[in-house]
């Protein structure tokens, strides 16, 4: 659904890099969303273009593998490891450093701490190996903006969405409420 031109999102969803670029949007001009849930987003990084760091952003961007995908996340629906096979399949190595080089030093916190509309911070859970938003630095935004808040989702890993999708729809229903 889309609002009428010239009228804001009632609230807007981003995961991962699209929460970085939600945050980024909303530092910029916050007339286009009334509120916002950033799903495990990558707000700040410290080395952004590092070779390891590329090599995992885009290693499933380089064979694309049903199994392999299934195998790593067994928490996942099929329909999610179809739907991550081909959006891995619609991106190039090069997309993904040029991602990282481009955007050096990585940090969209300001777009976060800045916002004049409601903001949602989903985080993994504070052992998960591929959390984007460590819990300190979803408690340190949710401290510098009342309209910010920041919830740890227990047990899940960086793909929220995918595994606790009821964490997700109450944060954006209660953004609609």
């Amino acid at each position: 659904m889309r609002p009428a031109p010239g009228a804001a999102w009632d609230v807007v969803v981003g995961h991962s890099l699209g929460g970085a670029t939600v945050a980024g949007a909303l530092g910029t001009d916050a007339r286009w969303a009334r509120s916002a849930v950033l799903v495990d987003p990558a707000l700040r990084l410290a080395s952004p273009h590092t070779d390891e760091l590329i090599a995992g952003m885009s290693a499933e961007a380089e064979t694309p593998d049903a199994q392999r995908i299934a195998a790593g996340n067994p928490d996942w629906h099929p329909e999610d490891v179809h739907q991550k096979v081909l959006a891995a399949r619609q991106i190039s190595r090069d997309t993904v450093r040029r991602v990282f080089v481009d955007n050096d030093p990585w940090d969209v916190t300001a777009g976060v701490t800045g916002s004049a509309v409601p903001v949602s911070l989903l985080g993994a859970d504070a052992s998960a190996p591929d959390l984007a938003l460590p819990p300190a630095l979803g408690r340190e935004l949710a401290a510098a903006n009342p309209l910010v808040s920041y919830d740890e989702i227990a047990g899940a890993h960086h793909s929220i969405h995918r595994t606790h999708p009821g964490a997700v729809v109450e944060a954006v229903l209660a953004r609609l409420a």
